[in-house]
């Protein structure tokens, strides 16, 4: 399976499957070159620990958020902040992954 950039899963919100995840290295610095796997764990055939997609598991990657928890996230930011770049929505959306709270 091919990795996307996270940037681009954030600019395709919109468009793609509420019930899809996002998997990265959490380990590494997490920007808009990250690279990630959109997968649905419920359709996904699954590796050791019987919870993570057998994809992820061979990539090395974690899950990180949902679809839904990354709407979410950016639909709040967007409402505290005009026109807000890429990277404030990475760093907010960074920011709900560490402290499981809003960016204000």
């Amino acid at each position: 399976m091919r990795s996307i950039k996270l940037s681009s899963v954030v600019e395709s919100l919109d468009e793609l499957n509420w019930k899809k995840w996002v998997y990265l290295d959490v380990e590494q610095k997490i920007g808009a070159e990250t690279p990630c796997l959109l997968l649905n764990p419920d359709e996904a055939d699954l590796g050791a620990d019987g919870f993570t997609p057998l994809a992820a598991e061979e990539a090395s990657m974690k899950e990180f958020l949902s679809v839904q928890d990354l709407r979410s996230i950016v639909a709040n930011f967007k409402a505290g902040h005009e026109s807000p770049s890429m990277d404030d929505l990475l760093s907010a959306i960074v920011y709900f992954y560490e402290k499981d709270a809003f960016k204000a």
